[in-house]
Order: structure tokens, then C-alpha cells, then sequence
């Protein structure tokens, strides 16, 4: 990861990512790159324009239970971001500050920057894994455009924007398409066609018959008795 974008895209993709499906391999992965979100490659514009140090546990030893609180508070900041964004726009900011967050572990220092930026000062943050992740997730947040944060109004997940980008998935993309193509004359005719031939299918199934009489139900006319 050696920009800034990669590493939001990262943060959005962990915390919609259902851990519950991860297998061995999966988990020594994710761990991966929690270990390349925090190391400032590139620039440090791309770790939020902060120098960060951890203490521990190394990120390739985070437990599972780890992740999993890691991740919890990864989904209420970025939900709390997109949420807000989505509230009526005259509502004053100050009403909903988001989650208010607590990081015991973390100490902050002023220190000179490195070459080629010389009579300048960055900022140096240390604490444990947990809470150096979240600080410079903040602080890219808060640098970076969010715009292309978005919501998939499909299943409400979380994705980052490419272009002109709605739903989240391929997927979402074509539920979303077919749901709306059945609400036309044509997709009902098609949705017709589609339950008229599975019920022949159970027919046939159930009478061992290769062509059962399924004739269109007619409702049956009563005559009227003679007085």
C-alpha cells in the first residue's frame, strides 16, 4: 500500500470483509495487510501525514478476537462517516459527532521531518497495533477525500467508488437490474413463463408422467338451481 487511497480502500474492503468465512490461509493474509497499512511506504501522506510506531502485538500476532474488535470500530467510524454525509443537509454537524472514540495507549510528539522537507515538523504517534491503525485511518480520514465512500443501496454495504459506480458488486449490480426488468410487461411474462414451467416440472416429478395434462384452471360455472 503506498498511497493513501489504497490504504482507505483497504479499510473499507476489511470492514465489510465476513471474517466468519476466512480460512487459515485467509486470516495469515488479512494479517498481511494490516501489517502493510501500518508501515509508511511511499509517502507519508499515504499513513495520513503521521509517523507511527506500535508497541505491540506485532500485526502478524494479532489474535482472531483481535481482528474482530479491531474491525467493530473500523465499521462504526466509517458507518458514522457515511451516515453523517447522508443526513438531511440542515442539520447542524455539532447534532451527530459519530462515535466518540478513546485511544489509552496512544502518545503523540513533534518531530523534525526528514529530507527533502527540512525546517518542517510531522507528527509522531506510538501505542499499541489496535490503536495506531485506527489513528492513521482518522487521519487519512480526514485528509483525504471521502466522497467515494459510498453506500450500495442494493444491500448497504460499504464500497469505494470507481467512476460512476452504484452498487457495490457485480452482484448487487444485477439484482438490482433484474428486480427492477421483472416490474416491466416483459419481465412479467417472462416471471409467468418461469413459474408456469416449474410447476409442470413438479407435475412431472410428482405423476412420473412425461406430459401431464396441466391445462389453464378454469373456474367451474355454477348454473343456478330452478325454483
Amino acid at each position: 500500500m503506498n498511497t493513501a487511497e489504497e490504504r482507505l480502500a483497504f479499510a473499507v474492503r476489511f470492514g465489510e470483509t465476513n471474517l466468519n468465512t476466512l480460512r487459515p490461509g485467509d486470516w495469515l493474509n488479512l494479517r498481511d495487510d494490516v501489517d502493510d497499512f501500518l508501515r509508511p511506504e511511499g509517502s507519508l501522506a499515504a499513513t495520513g501525514g503521521i509517523l507511527a510506531q506500535w508497541t505491540g502485538p506485532d500485526p502478524r500476532e494479532l489474535t482472531e478476537k483481535d481482528i474482530w474488535d479491531l474491525q467493530s470500530t473500523v465499521q462504526a467510524i466509517l458507518n458514522g462517516l457515511v451516515s453523517g454525509r447522508e443526513m438531511v443537509q440542515d442539520t447542524p454537524p455539532a447534532t451527530d459527532l459519530g462515535p466518540q472514540l478513546q485511544f489509552p495507549t496512544l502518545s503523540y510528539a513533534l518531530v523534525p521531518a526528514p529530507p527533502p522537507f527540512v525546517g518542517r515538523t510531522i507528527l509522531y504517534v506510538s501505542g499499541s497495533t489496535q490503536d495506531v491503525f485506527l489513528a492513521i485511518l482518522l487521519h487519512l480520514l480526514w485528509r483525504e477525500p471521502t466522497n467515494k465512500i459510498r453506500r450500495c443501496p442494493e444491500c448497504g454495504g460499504l464500497f469505494v467508488r470507481n467512476r460512476k459506480q452504484r452498487y457495490c458488486s457485480q452482484r448487487c449490480t444485477k439484482r438490482a437490474t433484474m428486480r427492477t426488468w421483472r416490474k416491466k410487461p416483459q419481465g412479467k411474462a417472462a416471471a409467468a413463463r418461469s413459474s408456469r414451467a416449474q410447476y409442470e416440472r413438479k407435475v412431472k416429478q410428482k405423476t412420473g408422467s412425461k406430459n401431464p395434462k396441466t391445462g389453464t384452471y378454469q373456474k367451474r360455472k355454477i348454473k343456478p338451481k330452478e325454483v
